[in-house]
């Protein structure tokens, strides 16, 4: 007969889900700035990407149920991949090389992304909220090199993120740091949601972003578990 322990570990195991990831590269028309299948940040560890170029709504991105539309200004930037520049085009830095910029002083909220269907995207792990990983960079040379990144009604001021020496050793630098160009929006619950990019005093560039919504375990799941541990320590004594 197989120990009790062993039925509990095997029926238990279901009970995990995988998290639900999306993860987009704002690319242009302009040529391959294409983020490939196989390149990851390694801030959320993945080796699927959607390339979304910035003039073009999408519908179920990546087979998600997730819609993703641009709007306001949209900026073409830096170089083809692997040319050696050095500035975000070798490799998986591909990331870095175009996205949707804001380069004009108007509104905090004229320029960014707007997300649907998010109910669906949790729904389907059994998720009650989710969280946004934003890519970001500077798109010029000079300036004080100030922007905002939001998300709906929560924006944070970012300085000194890199402009040209985006390379393997420092491409993903967490807010907070010097040379910053990503950072983290947690405990999201809303159907839809827009993500923002807003120029200070210099523009401002979002080359893409990651959403994943992490599981709860299933209620139902752990009531079947408790029975059985109930079963386990009535077996021991």
């Amino acid at each position: 007969m197989k120990p009790i322990y062993q039925v509990i570990l095997s029926l238990s195991l279901p009970l995990a889900t995988q998290a639900a990831l999306l993860s987009v590269n704002i690319t242009n028309t302009d040529g391959p700035r294409q983020i490939l299948a196989a390149e990851s940040t390694g801030v959320i560890a993945t080796t699927g990407w959607v390339n979304v170029q910035s003039n073009t709504p999408v519908t179920n991105a990546g087979s998600s149920g997730i819609n993703i539309t641009t709007f306001g200004s949209r900026g073409i930037v830096n170089t083809l991949r692997d040319t050696g520049t050095g500035d975000g085009t070798d490799g998986f830095l591909a990331l870095y090389e175009a996205g949707l910029r804001d380069s004009t002083g108007g509104t905090q909220t004229d320029t960014g992304v707007t997300i649907t269907g998010l109910s669906q995207f949790m729904t389907a792990v059994n998720a009650t909220e989710y969280r946004i990983i934003a890519y970001y960079k500077l798109p010029v040379a000079s300036g004080n090199r100030i922007f905002e990144i939001g998300v709906d009604t929560t924006f944070v001021t970012t300085n000194t993120p890199d402009y040209s020496n985006i390379s393997a050793s420092d491409s993903f630098v967490e807010h907070g740091n010097t040379d910053n160009n990503w950072m983290e929006f947690t405990g999201l619950t809303a159907d839809s949601t827009t993500l923002y990019v807003n120029r200070g005093n210099r523009d401002a560039l979002l080359t893409g972003f990651q959403i994943e919504a992490v599981p709860e375990p299933s209620s139902a799941g752990l009531l079947a578990l408790a029975g059985l541990l109930t079963l386990a320590r009535r077996k021991r004594a």
